[in-house]
């Protein structure tokens, strides 16, 4: 899960105002229609549908990187300088046009060749709450482009708990959409959550006619649930529903203790987004912690569906297979980027596979159609005595033994880097004896970080060698 908008540590000031664009010899192509496989476009966020973020394009290499130039600027118009003035949008680029949002969620259509802007759309005059209380200014991470082929052409992005359809030619709210143009995403989560904080920082995704999207939520424990929906790309009604916090009767329900936490706990949500299979209808999904994300408490059990790689039926909601890479998760160690869709060689056979990477530094590689591992995951003991009362910790995890992990799995003293001033090694060993670190899936401790992503975190660079 990501936490409330207004008290993420990672939201910093920054200059709002000004959207950058750095171009060396923009190519002839920009406007043309070009092969959905070749990587030569930008028209979704992260680059293609397989979600792998590569280009195929040339014109910019090593040797010339150092003539780029600043050919052009756009000013997004955003004056605030608060906290939340970042712009993190992955902008698209969909015929020779480029949309885009400001920190303030102005959305923006400007020509990617000159930089002239063609529309600009504010979706509300001042800065307002929603009806939860919280701000309904978020940082949007992306926008999505729907076309029938003809002349319906729409943008659709989240401003707070909406998610709004513009015109993508206009620029002009498409009232048909929804109502008023916009889904309240509470639609289908019951009405004990229709109260409760909710958004998506994430582009939702697109399948035929289908709008998939999930949600970014609150990480404490008035979290509302993440089910995972599909709207009508053109009139906005909800199509399926799938429960990531199963109900009674559904698959997964058993494997929470209380049999009502369906009604008590949220989180289990999407807010990293998702990567779909358009060849076979597949949405892969992974999912984050249940609430609240560090004592679980009151939800014990292994928790499916939090913390899985979901693979959907895009046409239906319907489960194809699962993955849980945290059975219980206590650490907020969900999966922090959406997956991407790989042709590898395995066993002498060319393999359809889903690759996924978390927080801890695991791989997870799956095939495609039957879930199945490519390389052993082995459930490990791990620690299980807490000092939190109530707490009831998974008593094995499951460890990939290839690929390798991207990042160290422990860290102790031996590893405070030994170039830093000998007066900041020593205020770090001084922290660590204070804290419980040194190997991961260590039980949550009063004292402070108890495993090692999280120091590392802490320590980000400074003291890791």
């Amino acid at each position: 899960m990501m936490s409330h908008p207004y008290c993420h540590p990672r939201h910093r000031a920054a200059r709002p105002t000004l959207f950058y664009l750095l171009l060396l010899l923009w190519p002839a192509w920009y406007g043309c229609s070009l092969p959905a496989d070749d990587y030569s476009q930008w028209n979704v966020v992260g680059g293609n549908f397989s979600g792998n973020k590569y280009s195929s394009l040339a014109q910019i290499d090593t040797a010339n990187v150092d003539q780029l130039r600043v050919a052009w600027q756009y000013h997004a118009g955003d004056t605030d300088t608060a906290a939340h003035s970042q712009i993190q949008c992955n902008p698209i680029i969909v015929d020779g046009v480029l949309y885009g949002t400001s920190p303030k969620l102005t959305l923006f259509a400007v020509d990617a060749a000159t930089g002239q802007e063609r529309w600009r759309y504010t979706p509300f005059d001042t800065i307002a709450g929603d009806k939860t209380g919280h701000f309904i200014l978020n940082n949007n991470r992306g926008v999505t482009y729907w076309s029938d082929g003809q002349h319906d052409r729409r943008i659709f992005y989240t401003v707070g708990p909406f998610l709004q359809a513009v015109d993508a030619t206009t620029g002009k709210r498409i009232m048909s959409f929804g109502r008023d143009g916009q889904v309240d995403l509470h639609t289908g989560l019951g009405e004990a959550f229709q109260e409760l904080f909710i958004t998506h920082t994430s582009a939702p995704s697109i399948y035929k006619d289908l709008l998939l999207t999930g949600t970014r939520v609150s990480e404490a424990m008035d979290a509302a649930p993440g089910h995972i929906r599909a709207f009508d790309v053109r009139t906005g009604e909800l199509k399926w529903i799938f429960h990531t916090i199963p109900q009674p009767g559904e698959p997964g329900h058993e494997t929470w203790d209380n049999p009502d936490a369906y009604t008590l706990t949220g989180g289990a949500n999407n807010w990293m987004g998702m990567t779909i299979d358009h060849a076979r209808g597949v949405a892969y999904v992974p999912t984050g912690s249940a609430s609240m994300d560090f004592y679980g408490g009151k939800r014990t059990g292994s928790n499916l569906y939090a913390d899985c790689l979901l693979a959907l039926d895009a046409n239906t909601g319907r489960r194809l297979w699962h993955f849980q890479y945290i059975h219980h998760n206590t650490w907020d160690w969900d999966p922090s980027s959406s997956p991407v869709l790989v042709t590898v060689t395995h066993g002498g056979k060319k393999i359809d596979a889903v690759v996924q990477t978390t927080k801890t530094g695991f791989v997870f590689l799956f095939n495609r159609e039957t879930g199945e591992p490519l390389f052993d995951i082995v459930e490990t003991p791990v620690d299980t005595v807490t000092q939190l009362e109530g707490e009831k910790l998974w008593p094995t995890q499951p460890i990939p033994q290839k690929p390798a992990p991207f990042i160290r799995q422990t860290f102790t003293e031996k590893d405070i880097n030994p170039f830093l001033p000998s007066e900041e090694q020593q205020a770090l060993r001084e922290k660590l004896r204070k804290l419980h670190t040194g190997r991961m899936f260590m039980p949550q401790s009063k004292d402070g970080p108890s495993s090692s992503p999280d120091w590392m975190a802490v320590v980000s660079g400074v003291a890791l060698r």
